[in-house]
């Protein structure tokens, strides 16, 4: 399913950017080669000479251009938890789960929750 050489982190991010970030997490996205994201993704990290790519024509258009970095370390910035019904699943579903590695930040609705002291298991 996915083409050879094309791994693949996700990395879930909230407004606080980078210092959001474990450490180890923070390095992951600091080594990358190629960066994946929107507009706002991008303004969190600083520019050191790394590939990047974003939304503006689309997924698909980002994923075939994903596929032209194989070999490279790609790390695709979202907001919070990319597997709740963010990029995270169309990146599975392009590429396969095994070369997709996933590490989420609280998304909108847990954030949501926890604030209004709602808990999720009982939430529709």
């Amino acid at each position: 399913m996915n083409p050879p050489g094309i791994q693949i982190c996700v990395v879930g991010i909230g407004e606080d950017g980078l210092d959001g970030l474990s450490p180890a997490t923070r390095k992951i996205v600091e080594a990358a080669d190629v960066l994946v994201g929107g507009e706002r993704h991008h303004s969190k990290v600083a520019d050191k000479g790394q590939t990047r790519i974003d939304w503006k024509d689309g997924f698909e258009a980002a994923f075939d251009e994903i596929e032209k970095v194989s070999g490279k370390r790609v790390v695709v910035l979202a907001s919070g938890d990319p597997m709740f019904f963010g990029v995270g699943t169309n990146l599975v579903r392009r590429f396969g789960a095994e070369a997709v590695e996933v590490l989420p930040a609280p998304g909108a609705f847990s954030l949501a929750a926890a604030r209004m002291g709602w808990p999720l298991a009982d939430a529709d």
